[in-house]
This record gives structure tokens, sequence and C-alpha cells, in this order.
């Protein structure tokens, strides 16, 4: 009987010494959970935490991952490469982090943001206090000096920046292809064409610099070139032009507000009322309405005295004016407003989703996003309202 409690004895020694020892063994370091607090769920196993105002990562048995010494992280997951990295803050400084916390891209910069691939777009003060942009890759080196002034989101293959006051462009091989030289980048980049201004004037470029549409215009707008044709302002009038600068509609109107090439109707403001033209700038629609919208499964709102209802191509009033606010049909029903509510109609001006929702979007598929009584969620068209889950 002795002999079985000694051997006991040193198996029971044996386990605390082994426990001891495999908690002290690195890369098992973890964190009680009364110590942090959840500050975002990734919903793979991972978990953003934070203890008081400092931020990491622990997994679902509270591992700690990236250590809680951080006074911002957000997770950065590569499609390419199917990791995960980390964009962290310590000392007032960003940079790049795995999930073994072992630094990639040196806590250095005032921001640091994804550019393409393996590219990150970072911004520095110099001693003076001016912001600087420049580019440089996951390993830290840099591909474009940081001495810009800004630096825009790739598009379609091409990125605005912009040195002192001048504009150009560098391409998705940080490659310089069109110098600083313009006063302004439109930030709507299109088809391979940009909006550029040059001494006060618009006009557009392709990415070999070559002007499709010469620097006469005041302001160019929306570019439809998949239909060839662009909103253009001339002498405080609005009208459309071609990709060859040709003239498609007078520069007669206030403004154009909503272009359906498609069906030809294009609405737009003359002398402060809004009615609907074609494309050969014959009035299909009255300038009678304070307000309007594109045509939506048939119908458009438009608004009287204050008032919006809906109309067809005919300038039929389908839906009568009594809402204070309305947007397009979608999936048969437009969201509307009443006495600051918003509900949603059907093309007979029926109400289908009761008006009981402080905010809305529209119906994409069988649902749409509401907000009711700070509850976030969704409602189906049977008007039954669904919060989301905390």
């Amino acid at each position: 009987m002795d002999t079985i409690q000694k051997v006991f004895k040193k198996l029971s020694i044996f386990l605390v010494f082994a426990m001891v020892i495999g908690l002290m063994t690195p890369g098992v370091v973890l964190a009680k959970k009364k110590d942090y607090k959840v500050y975002e769920d990734y919903g793979d196993g991972l978990i953003a935490v934070y203890k008081g105002k400092k931020y990491g990562v622990v997994n679902k048995k509270g591992k700690i991952v990236i250590p809680i010494v951080y006074q911002e992280i957000i997770r950065e997951y590569d499609v390419i490469s199917l990791k995960d990295n980390y964009f962290v803050k310590k000392a007032g400084k960003w940079g790049l982090v795995n999930k073994q916390n072992k630094v990639l891209i040196k806590l250095q910069y005032d921001n640091i943001e994804r550019f393409e691939d393996k590219h990150y777009i970072v911004r520095k003060k110099d001693k003076r206090g001016d912001v600087y942009y420049g580019i440089i890759k996951s390993n830290n080196k840099v591909v474009l000096p940081i001495k810009y002034s800004d630096i825009g989101i790739l598009y379609d293959g091409w990125a605005f920046v912009k040195k002192g006051k001048k504009y150009g462009f560098i391409n998705d091989k940080i490659k310089t292809i069109i110098k600083p030289q313009y006063d302004f980048v439109s930030r709507y980049i299109d088809e391979g064409y940009a909006s550029v201004v040059k001494s006060g004037h618009y006009g557009i470029i392709n990415k070999k610099n070559k002007v499709i549409i010469p620097f006469e215009y005041d302001h160019i707008g929306d570019t439809y070139f998949n239909y060839g044709y662009i909103i253009a302002s001339k002498s405080g009038k609005t009208g459309i032009i071609d990709t060859k600068n040709k003239v498609i509609i007078p520069f007669e109107y206030d403004s154009i507000e909503a272009v359906d090439f498609e069906n030809g109707f294009i609405g737009a403001i003359k002398s402060d009322k809004y009615g609907y033209i074609n494309m050969e700038n014959k009035v299909v629609i009255p300038f009678e309405y304070e307000g309007g919208m594109e045509f939506a499964e048939g119908l458009a709102g438009v608004s009287k005295d204050g008032k919006w209802g809906f109309i067809n191509k005919n300038n039929k009033v389908i839906i009568p004016f009594e809402y204070d606010g309305a947007w397009g049909f979608s999936e048969g029903l437009a969201k509307v407003k009443k006495a600051d509510k918003y509900g949603f109609i059907d093309k007979t001006g029926k109400v289908i989703v009761p008006f009981e929702y402080d905010d809305a979007n529209s119906f994409i598929g069988e649902s749409a996003p509401v907000e009711k009584g700070g509850k976030a969620g969704t409602v189906d068209k049977n008007g039954v309202f669904t919060p989301y889950e905390d």
C-alpha cells in the first residue's frame, strides 16, 4: 500500500511540474477573459480585444495572438496570399504585423492603407507639419517617394497623384504615366478616361494623355462612355455631348439630373422647374415639377407643392402627391416618408410596410434594411421586422 501511495505521489508531482512547464512554454500565452473586452469578433476563431486603451487579438481559446499593446488594430485579410495581417498603431505611428506579431512594415507612418496587391499608400508629416504621401512595398521598400501631397485610389489600372499643386497619374506598376501638370483631377475615373482641369476649364484625357474632349467646359459631370455621352456645363448652362465633342443636347438647362439612355428619358431642370426630355431634346414631360428622379419600374417620383407622388411616362399621376419624401421603386416597392417615418408602398399606392421606421433603404430581393427604435434589422414584404442579432 505504501508503495502505491509513493507512486501516486511521484506521479502527481510530475503532472504538476509538466503543467507548469507547459504554461511557461512560448506560444501558449493565455489571457484571462476577465482581463479584456471583445472589440470585434472576426467570425473565424480570432477576436480583437481591448484592455483599457490597448488592443490586441486572441483566439477563441483565449490564447493571445497579437499582444494587447496597440492603440488601434485593423485586420487586413490578403485574398492573394490568403493570410491575415494587421494594421497596428503604437506611440501614434502605424505599421503592419502578421498574426505572429512579426513586423512587416515598421511602425513609423501617420497613416497606412492598401494601394494594390503588395503595395501600400503611407502618409508622413515633415518637421514643419506638412503632410506627404508615398507608396511602399510590403517589405518596407519605398517605390514611390514620400513627397506627394495626395495619392488617389487605384481604378482601372491608374491612380492620380498630386505633387505641389499639380496632378498627374501613375499606373498599377507604380510608374508615372502622366507627369503632374493639371490643376485638378476628377475623382470619378471611368473606362480609361479622366476628367481633368487646366487653366480653369474641364476636359477629358486618356491614359496616354491624349486630349479626348478639349478644355472648354465649366464642368464635366457624369460620363456615360458605354453609351457615348457626357454631361457637361458651359457658360452656366448644362447639356450633353458625345465622345467626339458633338453637342447632343444643347446647353440650355440649369442641370441634368437623371439620365435613362435605354428608355430615352432625361430628367432636367429649366427655370427652376423639373421635367423630362428625350435624346432629340423634345419635352416629353412638361417642366412643372419642383423635383424628380429617374424612372424605375415604369414610374418616377416627382414633387409638387412640397409633396411627392409618382407619375408614369405619359405624365399621368399614378400615386397622389401626399408624401414628404420618395425614392425609386425596387422589387415592386418604393420607400416613402410621412411624418418623419418611413414605410413602403406598391405601384397602386397601397401601404405594404407601415410608416413606423426611423430609417430605411430600398428593397433588395425579399427584404429591406431598416431601423426602428434604435434597433437595426430588416423588414420583409409582409411588413415583418426582424432585428439583427446583437
